[in-house]
């Protein structure tokens, strides 16, 4: 399958969250949603929407990613569940979602994505997170910048 490169009608091509840390195949994009803030997405530049359009090596390099994303996640946040997904259903291009749970967000331990809120959002806790994940982007590209 061929690879084409950003497409304007592609919200991930022209997403205009903060970019933490690329090289020349990826990026990680830090991503606000209320009552989540700890949630970044590692988005593949290329225009391609499934992880079998990847050579070996690239396929490769995105588990190393991966890893890496949600190993630092876990260090600088210390989440009490780390959600990953790859859907790509109403956007057909290759990316991964790492949010960090706990206990205090509004759908825990349910899905992300479900439509209503079981509790009321912990607005002081989401706050003083909110403020460390905005202060931590060095940090995350850092860990990252360090991988062959």
């Amino acid at each position: 399958m061929p690879v084409v490169p950003y497409q304007t009608d592609c919200v991930l091509c022209s997403v205009a969250t903060p970019i933490v840390w690329q090289d020349d195949a990826w990026r990680l994009v830090r991503t606000t949603q209320r009552g989540w803030p700890v949630y970044y997405q590692l988005i593949l530049n290329d225009h391609v929407s499934e992880m079998t359009d990847l050579a070996n090596g690239d396929r490769e390099r995105c588990f190393q990613l991966m890893w890496h994303v949600e190993s630092t996640v876990r260090d600088i946040f210390r989440p009490d569940k780390m959600n990953i997904a790859s859907l790509g259903n109403m956007v057909p291009h290759l990316h991964w979602h790492f949010i960090g749970r706990y206990a205090w967000d509004p759908t825990f331990p349910g899905s992300f994505w479900q439509e209503e809120e079981l509790r009321p959002l912990d607005e002081s806790r989401e706050a003083l997170l909110l403020a460390a994940v905005e202060n931590s982007d060095e940090a995350i590209a850092s860990h990252l910048d360090g991988l062959q």
